[in-house]
């Protein structure tokens, strides 16, 4: 399929950070991705096609799952690092991470890992909103 072909760029982070409003707000979508006030609702990779260009490539967000314990939280980070460590048309990522929280070991593997791809990583900071000034 022509999808099979495309370039990949792929949205991640923690869950609850915005990964979906962020993909629905890219492609004027209010109701592409689930959005959910509850962490966890993501539980696969989703592939989205932007005008025969380019997928946007869904993540279940990590340090959290809502899918059975730590198990289970863990077999989602291994696919979603998978995904990034052994995906061949992934051009570029998106990490979204919450301005009230530092980096942590998992931001750092992850950042490492496009690092040593050669392909670009952009922080989005999100949950603005939710800080005290």
């Amino acid at each position: 399929t022509l999808s099979a072909k495309l370039p990949e760029i792929v949205v991640i982070g923690r869950s609850n950070v915005g990964k979906s409003t962020l993909l629905n707000v890219l492609t004027g979508r209010k109701r592409m991705c689930q959005v959910s006030k509850k962490p966890g609702c993501t539980k696969a990779l989703y592939f989205y096609r932007i005008q025969k260009r380019y997928l946007l490539v869904d993540t279940p967000g990590y340090g959290f799952a809502r899918v059975g314990g730590q198990e289970k939280m863990n077999k989602l980070w291994r696919v979603v690092w998978s995904y990034v460590s052994e995906r061949k048309r992934l051009v570029g990522g998106l990490m979204l991470m919450d301005t009230r929280r530092e980096p942590g070991p998992t931001e750092h593997k992850m950042a490492e890992a496009f690092r040593r791809k050669g392909i670009p990583l952009f922080v989005v900071l999100t949950k603005m909103d939710k800080v005290n000034t």
